[in-house]
Protein backbone atom coordinates (compact mmCIF):
# COMPACT_ATOMS: atom_id res chain seq x y z
CA UNK A 1 0.00 0.00 0.00
CA UNK A 2 1.08 3.47 -1.28
CA UNK A 3 -1.29 5.83 -0.79
CA UNK A 4 -4.02 5.69 1.85
CA UNK A 5 -6.56 7.89 1.81
CA UNK A 6 -9.72 7.79 3.96
CA UNK A 7 -10.45 11.89 4.60
CA UNK A 8 -14.29 12.29 5.32
CA UNK A 9 -15.52 9.08 5.86
CA UNK A 10 -17.25 9.60 9.44
CA UNK A 11 -13.84 6.99 11.02
CA UNK A 12 -14.16 7.23 14.82
CA UNK A 13 -11.78 5.67 17.37
CA UNK A 14 -7.92 5.51 17.29
CA UNK A 15 -5.45 5.04 14.73
CA UNK A 16 -4.24 1.67 15.17
CA UNK A 17 -0.94 0.92 15.95
CA UNK A 18 -0.49 -1.55 13.10
CA UNK A 19 -0.29 1.25 11.03
CA UNK A 20 3.07 1.39 11.49
CA UNK A 21 3.90 -2.11 9.45
CA UNK A 22 2.91 -0.35 6.11
CA UNK A 23 6.25 0.63 5.14
CA UNK A 24 6.23 1.68 2.03
CA UNK A 25 3.40 4.15 2.92
CA UNK A 26 4.38 7.28 1.24
CA UNK A 27 0.76 9.54 1.11
CA UNK A 28 -1.65 8.87 4.41
CA UNK A 29 -4.70 11.61 4.51
CA UNK A 30 -7.37 11.00 7.36
CA UNK A 31 -8.46 14.25 7.53
CA UNK A 32 -12.15 15.40 8.57
CA UNK A 33 -12.77 12.48 10.40
CA UNK A 34 -13.84 12.03 13.97
CA UNK A 35 -10.43 10.39 15.04
CA UNK A 36 -9.53 10.85 18.97
CA UNK A 37 -7.09 9.59 21.34
CA UNK A 38 -2.93 10.21 21.40
CA UNK A 39 -1.32 10.54 17.99
CA UNK A 40 0.24 6.71 17.49
CA UNK A 41 3.51 7.03 17.75
CA UNK A 42 3.99 4.30 15.18
CA UNK A 43 3.47 6.35 12.50
CA UNK A 44 6.38 7.68 13.36
CA UNK A 45 7.81 4.16 11.90
CA UNK A 46 6.72 4.92 8.55
CA UNK A 47 10.02 6.16 7.07
CA UNK A 48 8.50 6.41 3.40
CA UNK A 49 5.67 8.79 4.30
CA UNK A 50 5.53 11.76 2.09
CA UNK A 51 2.33 13.56 3.13
CA UNK A 52 0.62 13.47 6.35
CA UNK A 53 -2.75 14.68 7.00
CA UNK A 54 -4.78 14.60 10.09
CA UNK A 55 -6.07 17.78 10.34
CA UNK A 56 -10.09 18.16 11.86
CA UNK A 57 -10.14 15.63 14.08
CA UNK A 58 -10.24 15.31 17.90
CA UNK A 59 -7.05 14.09 18.31
CA UNK A 60 -5.11 14.84 21.99
CA UNK A 61 -1.70 15.05 22.66
CA UNK A 62 1.54 16.04 22.03
CA UNK A 63 3.40 15.23 18.79
CA UNK A 64 5.25 12.43 19.11
CA UNK A 65 8.82 12.26 19.59
CA UNK A 66 8.82 9.25 17.01
CA UNK A 67 7.90 12.01 14.55
CA UNK A 68 11.63 12.91 14.27
CA UNK A 69 12.11 9.63 12.25
CA UNK A 70 9.89 11.07 9.70
CA UNK A 71 12.74 12.42 7.51
CA UNK A 72 10.63 12.30 4.01
CA UNK A 73 7.86 14.05 5.04
CA UNK A 74 7.00 17.30 3.00
CA UNK A 75 3.90 18.11 4.36
CA UNK A 76 2.52 17.81 7.78
CA UNK A 77 -1.06 19.15 8.59
CA UNK A 78 -2.13 18.65 12.12
CA UNK A 79 -4.69 21.50 12.07
CA UNK A 80 -7.73 21.90 13.96
CA UNK A 81 -7.46 18.77 16.57
CA UNK A 82 -6.70 19.38 20.39
CA UNK A 83 -3.01 18.91 20.34
CA UNK A 84 -1.10 20.54 23.05
CA UNK A 85 2.55 20.92 24.71
CA UNK A 86 5.36 22.18 22.96
CA UNK A 87 6.13 22.20 19.43
CA UNK A 88 8.88 19.62 19.53
CA UNK A 89 12.21 21.22 17.77
CA UNK A 90 13.05 18.13 15.63
CA UNK A 91 10.30 18.91 13.19
CA UNK A 92 12.67 22.23 12.23
CA UNK A 93 14.76 19.62 11.42
CA UNK A 94 12.99 17.27 9.42
CA UNK A 95 15.09 18.38 6.02
CA UNK A 96 12.32 17.40 3.40
CA UNK A 97 9.45 19.25 5.25
CA UNK A 98 8.03 22.02 3.20
CA UNK A 99 3.97 22.54 4.36
CA UNK A 100 3.40 22.82 8.13
CA UNK A 101 0.34 23.49 9.18
CA UNK A 102 -0.79 23.31 13.10
CA UNK A 103 -3.51 26.11 13.13
CA UNK A 104 -6.20 25.43 16.06
CA UNK A 105 -5.04 23.52 18.32
CA UNK A 106 -3.79 24.55 21.69
CA UNK A 107 0.47 24.22 21.36
CA UNK A 108 2.31 26.43 23.94
CA UNK A 109 5.75 27.70 24.37
CA UNK A 110 7.71 29.47 21.66
CA UNK A 111 8.26 28.92 18.00
CA UNK A 112 10.94 26.26 17.47
CA UNK A 113 14.48 28.29 16.92
CA UNK A 114 14.99 25.35 14.26
CA UNK A 115 11.45 26.16 12.49
CA UNK A 116 13.29 29.41 11.11
CA UNK A 117 16.26 27.85 10.13
CA UNK A 118 15.00 25.40 8.07
CA UNK A 119 15.46 25.88 4.98
CA UNK A 120 12.67 23.98 2.83
CA UNK A 121 9.70 25.36 4.55
CA UNK A 122 7.22 27.28 2.11
CA UNK A 123 4.03 27.20 4.15
CA UNK A 124 3.93 27.67 8.04
CA UNK A 125 0.73 27.97 9.84
CA UNK A 126 0.89 27.79 13.95
CA UNK A 127 -1.79 30.85 14.15
CA UNK A 128 -4.72 30.19 16.58
CA UNK A 129 -2.59 28.45 19.53
CA UNK A 130 -1.11 29.21 23.02
CA UNK A 131 2.38 30.01 21.87
CA UNK A 132 4.78 33.03 23.34
CA UNK A 133 7.72 34.50 22.96
CA UNK A 134 9.35 36.43 19.20
CA UNK A 135 9.60 34.83 15.84
CA UNK A 136 13.00 33.11 14.94
CA UNK A 137 15.53 35.47 14.29
CA UNK A 138 15.92 33.17 10.93
CA UNK A 139 12.62 33.05 9.49
CA UNK A 140 13.15 32.25 5.51
CA UNK A 141 16.48 30.81 5.80
CA UNK A 142 16.33 29.25 2.30
CA UNK A 143 14.16 32.23 1.14
CA UNK A 144 11.37 29.59 -0.11
CA UNK A 145 8.62 30.49 2.51
CA UNK A 146 5.71 32.10 1.01
CA UNK A 147 3.05 32.27 3.69
CA UNK A 148 3.72 32.84 7.07
CA UNK A 149 0.78 32.88 9.98
CA UNK A 150 1.25 33.08 13.24
CA UNK A 151 -1.93 34.86 14.48
CA UNK A 152 -3.93 34.22 17.49
CA UNK A 153 -1.08 33.68 19.41
CA UNK A 154 0.72 35.39 22.40
CA UNK A 155 3.82 36.60 20.00
CA UNK A 156 5.80 39.56 21.52
CA UNK A 157 8.54 41.28 20.31
CA UNK A 158 10.18 42.93 16.27
CA UNK A 159 9.34 41.22 13.07
CA UNK A 160 13.14 39.43 12.35
CA UNK A 161 15.41 41.27 9.98
CA UNK A 162 15.37 38.15 7.78
CA UNK A 163 11.98 38.01 6.79
CA UNK A 164 12.62 41.65 5.38
CA UNK A 165 15.28 40.25 2.93
CA UNK A 166 13.03 37.14 2.38
CA UNK A 167 11.98 37.79 -1.21
CA UNK A 168 9.45 34.82 -1.69
CA UNK A 169 7.00 35.53 0.98
CA UNK A 170 4.01 36.74 -0.39
CA UNK A 171 1.83 36.42 2.94
CA UNK A 172 2.12 36.67 6.54
CA UNK A 173 -0.48 37.60 9.23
Amino acid sequence: LVRFDAANCGLTGEIPPEIGKLQNLDTLFLQVNAFSGALSPELGMISSLKSMDLSNNMFTGEIPASFEQLKNLTLLNLFRNKLYGAIPEFIGDLPELEVLQLWENNFTGSIPQKLGENGRLVILDLSSNKLTGTLPPNMCSGNRLITLITLGNFLFGSIPDSLGKCESLTRIR
